[in-house]
């Protein structure tokens, strides 16, 4: 039993290897049906072996797939289920529409799940075999024993699988049955496949030539497909393109890809579009369509062309419409020739109907086949009866019609005359041209009556037979004629050529007189006129030399202009009275007289100067002598390129230049040395303003620091004796007083008026501002002042001359306008000017009716305006009665006048400082101690006096500046300063910044002989108490050092 068992499993395992084999060999078979190896497949069955070609061989593909036991899957390279037959649904126990889609693992037992992803990796080359356990819908395992083997597809790659079950084959008597069969099934299949193997071979050499022919026909075709001129286009039966070659993408401006998918329908016009559709519904329904159907489509860029279609059907086996083929031509162009031919043929017609000539056209034998209206005048019968007639008939006897006709065919075109005979008998002279086979076997010839032309012709001849004898008298008559008027003309010639050489130098003349005026530069004066004479008087060269003083007594040439060339170099010209200066400029300057050179080539006082002369194509000159003051200094030398050119009238001309030119020297000279006045002028008028500033300056001096500085400390004074105590005493102080006060104030207006002290600290903007309040208190004058910053002129004469010409003007607004304000603008121009407006809305004047006469004297408009020019600046007035006026002054910005030193102030008496007036004996801390600053001695004498009458006060210390001042106030500690706001070195308000910022207990009180706002607010700005005027009233000054304490150290 055992060795039954155990030869049943040998056999068993033989028959395993065996059914593997045919597995193998059936898959192999597979393979080569699928990769194309095997043209026909033989089947036999009850009717015998059918063979199927490739034809159907998807078909029977399909069919041995469905109907074969192994279990067929096609996969994608990630395991999808693309297809599978109705075998491997049974092995998994699911429809189809549970199977393809899904991954083919969800169907694998997990154990053989990595053998699977295995089978998704092999290549083309080879199947790779696994044996597999899949899972049914019940999830029992079914073991396969698969093969899988990589496609290489169009649509892309994929894995065919061919899986066997094992379930039978493992299970013993019914795999073994089964497979016995199977054997047999195969063996007789071998047998059968062995017979028909030399059929197969035989028609597979068959095949191979088939379809080497078929694959070069497929070529032919595609390239005929592909380069064929018109479009062809391939759609369904529904119109749906398929297929489309380059000359359709072409005609259409679309890519084929793009076109492909498209229903045809699209590309055809919504006008042409009801024709398509129909065309379309006849054609799928069978009919056959009419060839050359003409539609407009439309292209990809939206134009319109026009394209002759052909359509046929595509038919299957059984003749079923399966597609159409449209034949697409473009016929544009065509119908374009076509209508220009239309048109043409019409101008022709038009042109052959309305021509004057007569037009006839015949055969090669010369019959008429056609004529046009015209050829019945010409003819004088009807066309009816030139139709049909030979041409010969109608010509006069002796023509030679057949050699004409033959030069006619010869050379294509023939002209000429002849004389035709008409119906009623008479004849006339015509003019033919002819041009053959302008169609084939058709000539054209026109031909025109010129009888009349003859006659004229015949005439004209008479005609000039007579003139000619005519004009042969008249020539004798005009021959004395015209040597009357060559020599007429030859005399009016030169005279026209004198006058032009006159017009040039009356030109040149003008142009040197106005270079005269111009110029005003000697050396550029003198050249320009040698330019002129040369540019505009158009002589050869001219040159201007000086007479110079030394023993050879040389002549300098100083200006030239021409062809020079080194000449003026190489003369050597002399006005000495020998051979080098007995040429015409040295004669010229030796006796003051006009001298012309003639002829360089014949002329034997130029004859050291022949040679360079002629090499310059200088053939004559002319010395112009040129005098300054009464005496010849050198000449003016022209040179001419022909002989003799120098005339009366050119010699009058280039005299009157030479003493234009003598002129215009002398002119230039004055000028300069008016120039040179001006400047000193100017110069002296700068001097003269700072000269009057400085006197003004030092009698302002005089009055501030010595004679108000007096009367303030004489004040001072009898303020102490006010306060005496006797009656009459005090009366007499008090009226003193009143005298000083007026003195001081009269003193003080004269000082502003004399030198504004704020146009020497603050500049021009700064006097202004301050000329403005002056002319408010002072004259009731409001001003409305616009000022520029940092426009003030740098030169201090031209400061102080716009600062009182303003203060004139205004004077003028106060006294002779009558208006009660002005204004005043100061600003900056371009090119470093200053610019001031003055304007009022007075009473006005007529600028053009001032003279100086009246304006005489003081700092009035002429005296402005002078003083302005004479630094460089001016002045613009405009008024006009009733409307007010108007003073624009402008002057240089930056420009400097030099001025004589400013004459040095006294210098204040100096004392020594930082000794105390009061005892050595320790001061109670009840009274007030008082310092002062001050650069006049007097006044700080008077100040001490009357602040040491008062019980409460007591001076300390005195310094007579503003540094002093700051060291005794460190030294003391005062509790009040007095304090003068001008003094040397450091300034009053200066001194009191500082000593505000060192001392913070000190108090300063601001002294000062000006009542100014600006200097008032620019005190107390620096830290000052208080502010008071010298002249004012004494009990203010004691009052004001007393309310500076108030509060402090039981004050």
């Amino acid at each position: 039993m055992a060795k039954a068992s155990k030869d049943e499993v040998e056999r068993l395992r033989e028959q395993n290897e065996s059914l593997k084999a045919q597995l193998a060999e059936a898959q192999e078979t597979l393979r080569a049906i699928r990769e194309g190896e095997v043209d026909a497949l033989v089947v036999s069955g009850p009717g015998g072996d059918q063979v199927y070609s490739l034809a159907g061989t998807d078909s029977i593909y399909r069919v041995i797939v469905e109907t074969m036991r192994e279990a067929a899957i096609t996969l994608t390279l990630e395991g999808t289920i693309l297809y599978c037959n109705a075998q491997f649904g049974l092995l998994v126990k699911r429809s189809m529409e549970q199977l393809v889609g899904h991954r083919v693992h969800a169907f694998v037992d997990p154990d053989s799940r990595a053998a699977a992803d295995q089978l998704l990796t092999c290549g083309p080359e080879r199947a790779m075999k696994r044996r597999l356990l899949l899972r049914d819908s019940e999830n029992r395992c079914v073991p396969v024993h698969v093969a899988a083997h990589l496609l290489d597809q169009p649509d892309g790659p994929s894995v065919c699988v061919v899986a066997a079950d094992l379930t039978e084959l493992e299970s013993s008597t019914e795999v073994i049955q089964r497979l016995r069969a199977q054997q047999e099934a195969l063996q007789a299949a071998n047998q059968e496949l062995a017979a028909t193997e030399e059929r197969m071979r035989v028609q597979n050499e068959e095949l191979a030539a088939s379809r080497l022919g078929l694959d070069r026909a497929r070529a032919r075709y595609q390239d005929l497909f592909e380069t064929a001129p018109d479009g062809y286009v391939g759609t369904d039966a529904e119109g749906i393109i398929q297929e489309v070659n380059q000359a359709a993408a072409r005609l259409f401006g679309r890519a084929a890809g793009d076109l492909v998918g498209n229903p045809l329908s699209a590309l055809v016009p919504r006008g042409e579009r009801e024709g398509y559709l129909e065309l379309l519904g006849s054609m799928s329904a069978g009919q056959i369509a009419r060839p050359g159907w003409e539609v407009c489509l439309r292209s990809a860029e939206g134009t319109t062309f026009w394209a002759a279609i052909t359509a046929a059907a595509s038919r299957d086996e059984e003749g079923n419409i399966v597609g159409l083929r449209w034949l697409v031509r473009d016929v544009s162009q065509t119908r374009k020739t076509e209508q220009a031919l239309r048109e043409s043929e019409s101008q022709l017609r038009a042109v052959f109907l309305a021509s004057q000539d007569a037009l006839m056209i015949s055969s090669d034998d010369g019959i008429c086949v056609g004529a046009n209206p015209a050829a019945e005048r010409i003819f004088g019968r009807p066309v009816s009866e030139i139709i049909g007639t030979h041409a010969a008939t109608h010509l006069e006897p002796g023509f030679d019609w057949a050699g004409t006709f033959t030069a006619l065919k010869g050379e294509a075109c023939s002209q000429g005359e002849v004389r035709l005979v008409r119906k009623d008998g008479t004849s006339i002279v015509t003019e033919f041209s002819a041009v053959a086979d302008i169609l084939p076997g058709r000539h054209l010839t026109v031909i025109r009556d010129i009888s009349g032309r003859k006659r004229a012709e015949e005439a004209l001849r008479d005609l000039n037979t007579q003139l000619e004898r005519k004009v042969g008298e008249r020539t004798a008559e005009l021959a004395s004629v015209i040597e009357k008027l060559q020599a007429e003309a030859a005399q009016r010639n030169q005279a026209a050529a004198q006058i032009r050489r006159t017009n040039r130098v009356l030109r040149m003349l003008g142009d040197c007189n106005e270079a005269v005026v111009r110029i005003e530069d000697q050396q550029q004066l003198m050249h320009e006129i040698c330019r002129i004479a040369v540019e505009v008087g158009g002589y050869r060269m001219a040159w201007v030399g000086m007479a110079q003083d030394d023993p050879d007594r040389t002549i300098r040439p100083v200006a030239s202009f021409g062809f020079e060339a080194g000449y003026l170099d190489s003369a050597r010209v002399s006005w000495g009275d020998h051979e080098r200066g007995r040429g015409p400029t040295g004669t010229a300057i030796r006796t003051g007289q006009i001298q012309i050179g003639s002829d360089f080539q014949r002329d034997g006082n130029l004859a050291p100067w022949r040679e360079e002369a002629l090499a310059r194509g200088y053939r004559c000159s002319i010395a112009l002598p040129i005098r300054q003051d009464q005496a010849v200094a050198g000449a003016l030398t022209i040179y001419g390129s022909e002989p003799e050119v120098f005339d009366e009238t050119q010699v009058e001309v280039l005299k009157e230049l030479a003493e234009d030119l003598a002129l215009g020297l002398d002119a230039l000279r004055t000028r300069t040395a008016l120039r040179e006045s001006r400047d000193r002028l100017r110069a002296l008028a700068g001097e003269l303003t700072l000269a009057e500033h400085r006197e003004r300056r030092r009698v302002a001096g005089v009055l501030h620091d010595h004679l108000q500085q007096l009367l303030v400390a004489g004040k001072f004074r009898l303020a102490v004796l006010i306060r005496h105590g006797d009656p009459v005493v005090e009366e007499t102080a008090k009226e003193l007083e009143k005298l000083l006060d007026g003195a001081i104030q009269a003193s003080r207006s004269v000082t502003a008026e004399l030198r504004p002290p704020i146009l020497q600290e603050g500049g021009l903007a700064a006097g202004l501002q301050w000329l403005v309040r002056w002319m408010a208190e002072k004259h009731g004058l409001s001003v409305d002042l616009a000022v520029q910053p940092d426009c003030s002129p740098a030169a201090e004469d031209i400061r102080l001359l716009l600062f009182e010409a303003v203060r004139e003007l205004l004077f003028n607004v106060v006294k002779h306008s009558g208006a009660k304000s002005a204004t005043v603008c100061l600003r900056q121009l371009e090119g470093d000017l200053v610019h001031i407006v003055v304007s009022d809305r007075g009473r006005g004047f007529d600028s053009n009716a001032l003279k100086p006469a009246g304006l005489a004297g003081g700092f009035g408009l002429f005296s402005i305006r002078e003083r302005l020019e004479l630094v460089g600046g001016q002045i613009q007035i405009d008024s006009t009665p009733g409307q007010g006026s108007r003073f624009s002054i402008t002057a240089p910005l930056g420009k400097r006048v030099p001025a004589a030193d400013a004459p040095v102030r006294p210098a204040a008496r100096v004392e020594p400082a930082g000794v105390a007036r009061s005892s050595a004996a320790p001061v109670p801390r009840a009274r007030i101690r008082v310092m002062l600053a001050d650069d006049h001695a007097v006044v700080r004498q008077g100040l001490a006096r009357l602040l040491q009458a008062e019980p409460d006060l007591e001076v300390v210390g005195e310094a007579a500046d503003g540094g002093q001042a700051l060291a005794l106030a460190r030294d003391l500690q005062p509790d009040v300063i007095l304090m003068d706001v001008s003094m040397p070195g450091i300034s009053g308000i200066e001194a009191t910044r500082l000593i505000c910022g060192a001392v913070p207990g000190v108090r300063v009180l601001g002294l000062s002989m000006s009542e100014e706002k600006d200097r008032a607010d620019a005190m107390l700005a620096a830290g000052a108490c208080a502010y008071l005027s010298k002249s004012g009233v004494v009990e203010d000054l004691v009052a004001a050092i007393r309310s500076c304490m108030v509060g402090r150290r039981g004050h």
